[in-house]
């Protein structure tokens, strides 16, 4: 493996979601010819993961799902290579590839985050929704309950009672919930099966839904959801899935279709040497730039920052494009000399979807559900 070199100091991105694109395009567009951007990514595509679940209930242009890379990057001087990073050395400022071996400046960790699996028997099956192929899954299990229902309504007038259990009472739990009861009940209808609906149901371990958010919030949510003909049951752990079964405290219980859905993890698999401990991240200090080395700086799920964030999350896509934004800026200020800015974990306005139109707001303890809830919540999934 060669060393690939270039007198301009180079910034290389590692992960090309929300965060690491609006990162590499602020470099590309503020700070050329001072930089070379070279920017990594296991895929071509930047994945939309915020507008899947409507995706259950309503056509979505596919160009709103998966937005070429090279499309983001057109037109700007940004290199970017469809490879995946196996190792970095901070101590040698090098990363590599299968193939080459890579000096950098400066390196920008974001990676993303990957699910949290549920402990499962090899017999039993489990969806990850956030997952293309596993989305595509669920949409069979959808259509396959729904005729299940529609053949034992004809044969003796019962409809079937299949239960879809959603595991973890978050914000992707939430959504992918309702999603799932919109696209049953619609496919029931099809079929004139309405009789008896397959049951949907958030099984939360924690005392309450979204327990990051004000209780009054919490408890609108559960109230609105249960209204729709969701199940919640709360300060209920699941410990396993076996076949058709989850396995709780004290008991275990029928389960046809099981979406996990109980958080992620920094999504670091490949071999890093010179950072410290990577478990939850890199650990960053306030302009989120590596404890440990000063050449390294982490934004979005790579970047340890919940030391320093209070009671709330910045696992979100508005704080990682905020942090790239940020980061960009300060990359522009270490070359020129001048002291960084610190990043200010600000809370900002928690928006879900709760029906194909109608959505709800949280800021400051105060929130709003209705069609204008909805709307801006569609609209900000699209226009990142």
């Amino acid at each position: 493996m060669g060393i690939i070199g270039n007198p301009r100091k180079r910034v290389v991105v590692v992960g090309c979601g929300f965060g690491g694109a609006s990162l590499a395009r602020r470099l590309a567009r503020r700070l050329d010819p001072l930089v070379e951007v070279v920017a990594f990514d296991t895929g071509p595509d930047l994945y939309n993961y915020t507008v899947l679940p409507r995706t259950l209930v309503e056509s979505v242009p596919q160009r709103r799902v998966t937005t070429p890379l090279a499309d983001l990057f057109s037109g700007l001087p940004i290199r970017l290579r469809i490879e995946r990073v196996e190792g970095v050395d901070a101590d040698s400022a090098t990363l590599h590839t299968r193939h080459a071996r890579l000096q950098y400046d400066y390196l920008v960790l974001a990676t993303g985050s990957r699910a949290i699996p549920l402990q499962r028997d090899d017999a039993s099956d489990v969806l990850y929704p956030k997952s293309a192929r596993h989305l595509n899954r669920l949409r069979e299990h959808i259509s396959r309950s729904a005729a299940a229902a529609a053949e034992q309504r004809a044969r003796d007038g019962t409809g079937a009672a299949n239960r879809f259990a959603i595991v973890g009472g978050g914000l992707t739990g939430i959504e992918f919930a309702v999603a799932v009861r919109e696209a049953l009940d619609a496919a029931l209808a099809r079929r004139h099966a309405s009789h008896r609906r397959p049951l949907v149901e958030i099984f939360e371990q924690g005392s309450r839904l979204l327990p990051a958010s004000p209780e009054r919030f919490s408890l609108h949510l559960q109230a609105r959801l249960e209204a729709a003909g969701i199940g919640v049951r709360l300060n209920t752990q699941v410990h396993r899935v076996q076949e058709q079964s989850l396995v709780l405290d004290r008991q275990a219980i029928a389960a046809d279709t099981v979406l996990c859905c109980i958080g992620t993890n920094p999504n670091l698999r490949f071999d890093i040497r010179g950072l410290g401990d990577t478990l939850a991240g890199i650990r960053v200090n306030r302009c989120l730039q590596s404890t440990v080395n000063e050449r390294v700086l982490a934004i979005g799920d790579s970047a340890d920052l919940a030391y320093r964030t209070g009671h709330f999350s910045t696992k979100f896509a508005s704080q990682a494009i905020r942090q790239g934004k940020l980061v960009a800026e300060n990359i522009g200020r270490l070359l020129s000399g001048t002291e960084m800015r610190p990043y200010h974990c600000d809370k900002l306005p928690v928006g879900v979807m709760l029906g194909t139109r109608i959505g709800s707001f949280e800021f400051g303890g105060w929130y709003y559900t209705g069609r204008l809830a909805g709307s801006l919540k569609r609209y900000l999934e699209m226009h990142w």
